[in-house]
């Protein structure tokens, strides 16, 4: 576009000086054209720069994803595991007793080797 701008500005000077406002319409009308180049560019630019936001955001989201399937799968182990002893918890849920060994509680909350899932029961 610069090229029909400067064609443009070539066109008015050769135009002989009592033709009116020919010359300065052109000029005008080049100098709208470099605007319009100019504003193409930025946009063509800040395109660009949301394409990368979006393509790294995408490469996150896939990296989250993967993320959450193998803490899912974590989860599954988890929950399949056979309790090894039984506790009992007061209303926070804080271990007051383990093994069994006072008979007057509850011993109704699952121990293993890993954590359990909350809220499973087994």
């Amino acid at each position: 576009m610069t090229d029909h701008a400067h064609e443009l500005r070539r066109y008015a000077r050769k135009i002989a000086h009592p033709a009116g406002d020919v010359p300065a319409v052109m000029l005008a009308a080049a100098d709208e054209i470099e605007r319009l180049q100019a504003k193409a560019e930025a946009a063509e630019k800040e395109r660009a720069v949301d394409e990368q936001r979006i393509a790294d955001l995408m490469e996150e989201l896939n990296r989250v994803g993967h993320e959450n399937d193998a803490l899912r799968a974590k989860i599954k182990a988890m929950e399949k595991q056979e309790p090894v002893a039984w506790c009992a918890t007061d209303e926070t849920g804080t271990v007051v007793e383990a093994l069994g060994m006072n008979q007057s509680r509850r011993f109704d909350t699952p121990l293993g080797f890993l954590p359990r899932a909350k809220g499973e029961e087994k």
